[in-house]
């Protein structure tokens, strides 16, 4: 059972339900996995199976380090994409701290943008 005051969501995948949470680590994982900041890994037209994946990886694995992306894969169905692609939203928006009734994107890309390169 997911804890949302942890920052976990619900999903149920591979035929059981788990909790996907993003952290700080997680988040930079994922960063240097793709070789992208956060900020444009979202983008509408960079999302792919792979992203997705690689995102439902680093979002689980805390949880059970016996995942990997290859078994992340495999549990992943087809049909289901946009469903893990919504709940992995949800959870990006916990971690960022977003409130979702005001900006449904995680992390806006000039906040993105400064938050990298700091003042001036």
């Amino acid at each position: 059972m997911a804890n949302p005051y942890r920052g976990q969501v619900e999903i149920e995948i591979g035929g059981r339900t788990r909790a996907l949470r993003y952290d700080m680590n997680a988040l930079a994982e994922l960063e240097k996995s793709l070789d992208k900041p956060i900020s444009k890994i979202f983008d509408e037209d960079n999302v792919g199976i792979n992203v997705l994946r690689q995102a439902l990886f680093v979002g689980l694995k805390y949880s059970d380090r016996r995942l990997t992306p290859g078994a992340i894969g495999g549990m992943m169905d087809p049909k289901r994409l946009e469903y893990y692609a919504e709940r992995m939203a949800e959870a990006l928006n916990i971690a960022m701290g977003v409130d979702e009734e005001a900006d449904t994107d995680p992390l806006p890309e000039t906040e993105a943008e400064d938050s990298l390169t700091g003042p001036g």
